[in-house]
């Protein structure tokens, strides 16, 4: 198990900065798993986990696994909405 670094989703644009989101992972079976940081469990194995290819980095997979939870967790119907200022 290792910890994730920092990610950001949506990317920061204008006056919003983003949202920052970390995690822990594990690798069972050759299978990447995001945990609960808590519990130490696995998230949702079927969309928080993927299968390394050969070659393949784990953490960079976390990173990408985590990025989704992130995204999922951040589309919220109330989310603030960011226009660029229109110059008339």
């Amino acid at each position: 198990m290792g910890p994730i670094g920092a990610v950001t989703e949506p990317a920061p644009r204008g006056r919003f900065p983003g949202k920052i989101g970390t995690g822990d992972y594990t690798v069972r079976d050759g299978t990447v798993l995001l945990v609960d940081k808590e519990t130490g469990s696995p998230i949702d194995r079927v969309r928080f986990g993927r299968k390394l290819k050969p070659g393949e980095d784990a953490k960079a997979v976390a990173c990408v696994l985590t990025r989704q939870r992130l995204s999922k967790k951040s589309m919220d119907f109330n989310r603030p909405l960011y226009y660029p200022r229109m110059g008339l």
